[in-house]
């Protein structure tokens, strides 16, 4: 019996139990026969990414890094693999986007019915409350979301507040996917000049 008391996941390169090699994968206390205990885990082998899972659904069995690469672009929409993965677009299909909106409405921030610069943005399901200043950003199956806001495009340094999400005239958000909505501060009446943008990082 192999006792793995602390959290977390070790990685090896292969596991017998009981004289049988196991195959790749995953094992804990739950899967193991009694052969593990505690909340340990054990990866036999390399995990595959959720990405390389997400990317073999659109190119089954296709290993050519220029198509199924994080930074490829083989529908040539302009928005790589990777963008596309994070917010709930389709890499084989130019007409299929991440989904990216820019609305011009009443926000959840100021508790008045003035309308305000919103970005509503698909983000993986699961993807925890954004967090920081003056940028907001959260972290979700390996993909870094950072949602900034700029007054000039000079810079993009102005706050920007999560608020309750704003879908309305949007698509639904694709299966996987939910919808997150932000405010660019100051932007309150729409009086000046404002910009949104998601940046997307490993």
């Amino acid at each position: 019996v192999l006792n793995l008391p602390n959290s977390g996941t070790d990685t090896v390169g292969a596991l017998v139990i009981d004289g049988v090699s196991q195959p790749d994968g995953l094992y804990d206390s739950t899967n193991s026969s009694g052969a593990i205990t505690g909340v340990g885990k054990i990866q036999v082998g390399v995990a595959v990414s959720v990405f390389a899972t997400w990317i073999d659904a659109f190119y089954t069995g296709v290993t050519d890094p220029l198509i199924v690469g994080p930074s490829a672009d083989p529908d040539s929409d302009g928005q790589n693999n990777q963008i596309e993965f994070a917010l709930g677009g389709n890499p084989a299909s130019g007409s299929d986007n991440a989904k990216i909106y820019h609305v011009e409405a009443d926000g959840s921030v100021d508790g008045d019915s003035t309308p305000e610069l919103l970005l509503t943005i698909a983000v993986r399901d699961g993807t925890p409350a954004f967090a920081s200043s003056p940028s907001p950003t959260a972290t979700q199956d390996g993909a870094v979301y950072t949602v900034q806001g700029s007054q000039d495009l000079a810079a993009f340094n102005i706050g920007v507040t999560p608020v309750d999400p704003v879908t309305t005239g949007l698509p639904s958000a694709p299966s996987g996917y939910t919808y997150r909505t932000f405010s660019l501060d100051g932007s309150n009446g729409l009086a000046g000049k404002g910009f949104l943008r998601v940046k997307v990082g490993p």
